[in-house]
């Protein structure tokens, strides 16, 4: 069963209220104050309740624009003061399981684009819509918090979305009705640094949560990342390969991957980028690392490498040392 923190929740509630939706049909919707997580379908609900009770289609855009970092708890923090905009924009895909894990973040570049992508399944409800609607606007928000004057250059909705005016204003860019939903930036923010930079803040709340992701995980996705971890210096690992040390078939651990909310690749290549990152923060040679993380040559790894993260190993050296 996916899930979102209630505070998440609640803020759409409190909002929803605030332009006229009835206190007594949204409560119910919200969970009690000891509940942490709710069932994501319980968020679903409550934007479709709120939004038909108020007929206000800007409204995921008016919950978005109350977002603010410091709300989303240790994840939002280390955002803020990330070394790089880069490493934020990457701890948001990793951790953000820690807010919701009905959905996730990628990025990608093209040429002077970074394509920031959020990415949720489920039926094709009204909810999930108007959801992902205020995912994106919460991003924006939290974006010009985080860092200095951002480039917005275009949104991108896999619906026609419905309020455009409103929408327009809030996202500062033109909205496009294409096969996703992301934010368009320039990718020049990747090598930006966020407002409030600060090493040792930095590493205190990335082991906090290290420590809560360590926690949450199913053990099935961390027996996977130790599998790849182990296997990683003797090449890419499949899982054909780490079914046998599991005692299982590749199709079980597919399955089970599939119901803890993630995928084999998303697992593979977060370990690989986040283990080269580290390697290159020292004085290894590229070769040994590209070996270290599964390549049998540099060339390989450097075109992987800027896929993952739109620079070079030796532009990422240069900055990180």
């Amino acid at each position: 069963m996916t899930t979102v923190l209630r505070t998440i929740v609640a803020a759409v509630a409190d909002v929803a209220i605030a332009h006229g939706a009835s206190r007594e049909l949204v409560m119910p919707l919200i969970g009690a104050p000891a509940d942490e997580r709710l069932p994501i379908t319980q968020l679903y609900d409550l934007w479709e309740t709120v939004v038909r009770t108020t007929r206000c289609a800007g409204l995921p855009i008016r919950v978005g624009a109350r977002a603010g970092f410091d709300r989303y708890g240790a994840l939002g923090i280390a955002l803020y003061v990330s070394g790089d905009n880069q490493t934020a924009l990457r701890r948001l895909c990793r951790y953000h399981d820690l807010l919701t894990d009905s959905g996730r973040w990628d990025t990608r570049v093209e040429g002077d684009h970074l394509i920031v992508r959020w990415q949720r399944d489920g039926e094709p409800r009204l909810g999930l819509r108007l959801a992902n609607e205020q995912v994106l606007a919460s991003f924006a928000t939290v974006l010009r918090q985080v860092t200095v004057d951002p480039e917005i250059r275009e949104v991108r909705f896999a619906h026609a979305a419905p309020e455009l005016d409103e929408h327009r204003a809030h996202f500062g860019a033109p909205i496009r009705h294409t096969d996703e939903n992301a934010v368009v930036i320039h990718a020049r923010l990747l090598h930006d640094k966020p407002r409030a930079a600060d090493p040792a803040t930095e590493a205190f709340l990335v082991a906090q949560i290290e420590a809560a992701t360590s926690h949450a995980q199913a053990p099935i996705v961390a027996a996977i990342s130790r599998a790849i971890i182990e296997l990683l210096p003797d090449g890419v690992p499949t899982l054909d390969h780490i079914a046998p040390r599991l005692a299982t078939s590749e199709r079980t651990l597919r399955r089970r991957l599939v119901e803890a909310g993630t995928t084999f690749d998303h697992l593979l290549v977060g370990i690989q980028r986040e283990r080269a990152l580290v390697l290159l923060a020292g004085s290894y040679p590229i070769g040994e690392i590209a070996l270290a993380v599964g390549f049998a040559d540099p060339a390989g790894f450097s075109r992987a490498f800027r896929r993952w993260t739109g620079e070079t190993p030796s532009e990422a050296r240069k900055r990180l040392t």
